[in-house]
């Protein structure tokens, strides 16, 4: 298994981190996006080919982002109570949502092909890490 941390290794947040499998497959956790003086950084570079999945941790804007972003045949997976708090955000800021995500919560476990994601609630400051 690889881990390749895109996006987050210099500043605080804006999260993008790939983790592909011995066969291949990958795996996104987060698709963040950060803004410096009012400019949003640019799209993070993902290579999709063989990417199972984008599983975003919270809604913090700098890990769930650039989610319009993700191609539109990657399932984009969100715990139920964080997006809820991001359309809310979203909505306030007009961005909205446009895509279609799969709902999960805290003590599932998502199989996909060879990845076995075990979800997990955490002590962070966004409701539902």
């Amino acid at each position: 298994m690889k881990v390749r941390v895109v996006k987050g290794t210099n500043k605080k947040g804006c999260s993008v981190t790939e983790i592909t499998s011995n066969k291949g497959n990958k795996i996104i956790i987060d698709y963040g996006k950060c803004v410096n003086d009012g400019i949003p950084d640019a799209t993070p570079d993902i290579d999709w080919n063989n990417t199972l999945g984008v599983f975003i941790t919270h809604n913090h804007d700098d890990h769930i982002g650039f989610i319009n972003d993700v191609p539109k045949d990657v399932p984009v997976y969100v715990e139920r109570e964080a997006l809820g708090v991001y359309k809310i955000i979203a909505d306030f800021y007009e961005q909205g949502i446009a895509r279609k995500v799969t709902l999960f919560e805290p003590g599932d476990i998502i199989t996909l092909d060879d990845f076995k994601i075990v979800t997990y609630q955490v002590d962070h400051s966004a409701y539902n890490s």
